[in-house]
């Protein structure tokens, strides 16, 4: 299998997994004081904007030419990363809320 083809798989996988937890966020929020309702914002807006760095190297990848698969396969590695981090800040932001 081309290698465009799995990082982008690889990729929507943490799109996909990182849509579901802004929603999961979201919709936590609605019941939260507002303390913890301004705390789960603050992550929503870095999980928002992580989303959009991602979104912005997977059209990287698909547009990309060849010879810059280097630049833009590290690029993507380095955005799905940050997805990491920032799910797992959500995650420590969300069970302090509670």
């Amino acid at each position: 299998m081309d290698k465009r083809v799995v990082y982008r798989e690889k990729a929507q996988a943490k799109l996909e997994e990182l849509n579901a937890r802004i929603d999961l966020l979201k919709a936590q929020m609605k019941g939260e004081a507002a303390d913890a309702k301004l705390a789960l914002n603050g992550q929503v807006e870095v999980l928002e904007n992580v989303r959009e760095n991602l979104q912005s190297r997977m059209r990287r990848l698909r547009t990309g030419a060849e010879d810059a698969w280097d630049e833009i396969a590290t690029g993507l590695d380095h955005a799905m990363d940050e997805v990491e981090h920032a799910l797992e800040k959500a995650g420590e932001a969300l069970e302090k809320a509670h």
